[in-house]
């Protein structure tokens, strides 16, 4: 279930890093706050005066705006902060490969559990060593003896 919460959220992450390199997307929280992604970041802005009224955009659905987005793509973290605004921007790269990563090790160990069958998964438990896999009908690989000759 964990790998695949971290796939589909490293998935989501993936799109949004593919549509920020065109689009700036962006939701304004209360009237001093906004998140936004744009060329290839996710940044948390700040102001004291109203936000709502400084962001010109292409269109604009109730806290949620877009526009399109001519940024290059940004690959290293920044903070701005003056007095009156501030800006913190992480490229979207990190949380895509933070989540797509241990997602993908997470599926594959779950994929492959010792004693089912590497094909459909089945439990092989009860059955001869060298018997196919009565689900998919598989042979099963044989394993080396780990006992030594005396």
């Amino acid at each position: 279930m964990l790998s695949k919460i971290l796939l589909i959220s490293g998935l989501l992450c993936a799109i949004f890093l593919i549509l920020s390199t065109r689009l700036a997307l962006g939701v304004v929280i209360g009237s001093h706050h906004a998140i936004q992604c744009s060329g290839g970041l996710i940044s948390w802005g700040w102001s004291i005066s109203d936000l709502s009224q400084d962001i010109a955009v292409l269109s604009h659905v109730g806290p949620f705006f877009a526009d399109r987005s001519d940024e290059p793509l940004q690959w290293a973290p920044a903070i701005r902060d003056t007095p009156v605004r501030g800006e913190l921007s992480l490229p979207l790269i990190y949380p895509t490969l933070a989540l797509l990563v241990p997602g993908a090790i997470l599926a594959h160990r779950v994929r492959f559990r010792p004693g089912h069958c590497r094909r459909c998964g089945y439990d092989l438990a009860g059955l001869e060593g060298d018997a196919p896999c009565p689900e998919c009908g598989r042979a099963r690989p044989s394993v080396p003896s780990s006992r030594g000759s005396t």
